[in-house]
């Protein structure tokens, strides 16, 4: 069973591999991460070999001048990750290949509501956007990946064990080249 209560969860907890992803939507190692490694960890989550724990969180709300891009971007994720999984998965993918850059202001609310709708999410789900339904828990999960011993985004866990971003660890997997990520997991899970 995971220590964590705020995730948002794919495939099955039957899988071998656990996996415990955390990332901040503007940190730009994240969108390196994201970018280069997303459609592997989802074809594993869907051919049954992982079970994904996203952890979005917000700590790096300071670098977007005031908005709250992090917490904004977090939110809207979950607003459709709780409407529908599968969409929220191409959302979080069109939200790392727009990313902005740390130090602006981030996408602004219209642009994030587009994105969300090219997606594929419902108007309903992007309309309560505004209404910032998941800061709350946002400051959970942060403070919840924070406590655990992660030390730096993006952040990964296989079966509770830091592979990326936890205590001591200096980056020892180059998650930027493509299918670097994916053959861990693979020998990881025994394939």
């Amino acid at each position: 069973m995971s220590e964590y209560k705020h995730t948002a969860d794919f495939g099955t907890t039957s899988a071998p591999l656990a996996v415990d992803l955390f990332y901040d939507y503007i940190c730009p190692y994240c969108g390196i991460f994201e970018n280069r490694n997303s459609s592997d960890i989802e074809q594993l989550v869907s051919d049954g070999t992982v079970y994904l724990r996203v952890h979005p969180l917000n700590f790096q709300d300071r670098a977007s001048n005031g908005t709250r891009y992090s917490s904004r971007a977090a939110n809207d994720f979950l607003g459709v990750y709780h409407d529908d999984k599968e969409t929220s998965l191409k959302f979080s993918d069109l939200l790392f290949e727009a990313q902005p850059a740390e130090g602006t202001p981030g996408l602004d609310d219209e642009v994030l509501a587009g994105l969300a709708l090219r997606a594929g999410a419902s108007l309903e789900a992007i309309e309560a956007f505004a209404e910032h339904a998941w800061f709350e828990w946002l400051e959970q999960c942060t403070q919840e990946a924070l406590e655990s011993g992660m030390e730096g985004t993006p952040a990964l866990r296989v079966n509770g064990e830091w592979i990326v971003g936890g205590p001591g660890l200096q980056y020892p997997l180059d998650y930027s080249k493509p299918g670097q990520v994916k053959q861990l997991l693979e020998e990881a899970a025994g394939l």
